[in-house]
């Protein structure tokens, strides 16, 4: 399903997996479309629902009649595998040049776009490029804002994810040279491609700016266990090809189970205001304005 049949070369294709997402999926195409009339050229919103069973649909439907000139809007709606499953379904379906994603529940800054595009327009040699993201936190009536830097050198990875995902935005050669999702994952598929990303030659831009208004909000503490399983088996493997020697092996699984264990607990049950100390305290760059980024870049 598309809101036009517009024959031109599409800049950039944006991604967004949904599944029941009534509640902010709305706020996440304004953000989207905001964005879009602050780029001259051609976007390309890929929306892949996973056949909700609330409102989703007809809030997508509801903002596509008011879709920017130059956005594109393809709308799918069927049962999938999970979240890594979908997004390769999104991968499929796109025709930019540059592909990335954005959750159902995050937004773009109004200049994300224009920014993206123009990056890679200027480095040619680039494949890929990472930024910061603003960590959002809602207690209570409250929002707070706090800026998670992205790692500028890769090769800390093999330590975790440090790359923000939802800012990372690659050429679509990248996919067809090294593949999809891992969909057997449900929790880590996105670092395990990072990995393989660092893997190769490929030159990759670290973006010193806020490009992604990331919700924490949604972060769940279900299945916890498969989660530092499967992160387990990613040491595993950069184990098995001597990227870490088994000291270090076994110091990553145990810092790895100790972070997701307590981000469990802090997000769904330490009361609001010992979660408002504690992200005062959090390592992070500094909290933040919104009104501070949107359009400033």
């Amino acid at each position: 399903m598309s809101n036009s049949a517009v024959n031109t070369k599409i800049d950039i294709t944006v991604i967004t997996v949904c599944f029941n997402s009534s509640k902010t999926i709305g706020r996440t195409l304004q953000s989207v479309f905001d964005s879009a009339v602050n780029f001259e050229g051609c976007v390309e919103l890929v929306i892949v629902d996973g056949k909700s069973s609330d409102n989703t649909i007809e809030i997508v439907n509801s903002f596509i009649w008011k879709t920017p000139d130059n956005l594109i809007v393809k709308l799918i709606s069927e049962p999938d595998k999970g979240i890594y499953d979908a997004m390769n379904k999104g991968i499929l379906l796109s025709s930019g040049n540059i592909v990335g994603f954005l959750n159902s529940d995050d937004m773009f800054l109004c200049s994300t776009i224009k920014t993206i595009v123009e990056t890679f327009d200027k480095f040619d040699s680039v494949s890929a490029i990472h930024a910061d993201v603003l960590w959002e936190y809602v207690l209570d009536d409250s929002t707070i804002l706090l800026r998670r830097d992205g790692s500028p050198n890769l090769t800390t990875i093999t330590t975790g994810m440090t790359i923000n995902h939802p800012t990372l935005y690659c050429r679509r050669s990248l996919y067809a040279s090294l593949g999809l999702f891992d969909d057997n994952l449900r929790y880590v598929a996105d670092w395990k491609w990072a990995i393989g990303l660092f893997k190769t030659d490929t030159d990759v831009k670290y973006l010193n700016l806020p490009l992604v208004v990331f919700n924490m909000t949604g972060v769940s503490n279900q299945l916890i266990a498969r989660r530092i399983w499967e992160i387990f088996g990613v040491y595993y493997y950069l184990f098995n090809v001597g990227s870490i020697s088994f000291i270090r092996f076994f110091i990553l699984c145990l810092n790895t189970s100790f972070r997701t264990l307590f981000s469990a607990i802090y997000l769904n049950f330490l009361p609001v205001s010992i979660r408002k100390r504690v992200t005062r305290f959090r390592k992070l760059k500094h909290s933040v304005d919104l009104n501070d980024f949107r359009g400033t870049f």
